[in-house]
């Protein structure tokens, strides 16, 4: 089971399980078709900023006015929200010290892009933090990719 949890949203992916020899081995409903899997490096949606193995960087005049750009493409075209997640990756925090930016816009090129994620006081240099990125369409989450980075610029 995979779960994302942020801003009072929980999505959970559960991979598909037919039967087998475990103690715990369900058989599918009947008239219920498994969906694809939807998250990971196969997703249709993909973080491209920043690019693997790059930190999150912050940057502008002054320490309350640093922001970092995240940035993710998708596949497919029936794609009506994406919304980004970023948080502090240890979990030693208390809830609602996440970024949130719902329904992230496409710009010409094709990209969502959350150009001004602001520089938290919960944030440090060395810190690494999740990055999300989740894709709807009309009616269910249709994909979403998670980046683990660390912060740099502060």
């Amino acid at each position: 089971v995979t779960a994302i949890s942020g801003g009072g949203e929980t999505i959970l992916a559960e991979a598909e399980f037919r039967g087998g020899a475990g103690k715990f081995s369900p058989d599918p409903e009947p008239g219920v078709t498994p969906g694809p899997e939807t998250c990971g490096n196969d997703s249709s949606i993909q973080i491209t900023t920043p690019g693997a193995n790059e930190e999150l960087v912050f940057a502008g005049p002054g320490q309350g006015n640093k922001r970092a750009t995240m940035a993710a493409q998708t596949t497919l075209e029936d794609v009506t929200r994406v919304d980004f997640i970023v948080y502090r990756f240890d979990g030693a925090h208390k809830n609602e010290k996440e970024s949130i930016m719902r329904d992230v816009q496409v710009n010409t090129s094709g990209y969502y892009v959350w150009d001004d994620i602001q520089a938290s006081p919960w944030l440090s240099n060395g810190d690494e933090v999740a990055m999300i990125a989740i894709a709807y369409n009309e009616t269910e989450m249709i994909g979403c990719n998670v980046r683990v980075t660390t912060v740099s610029g502060l």
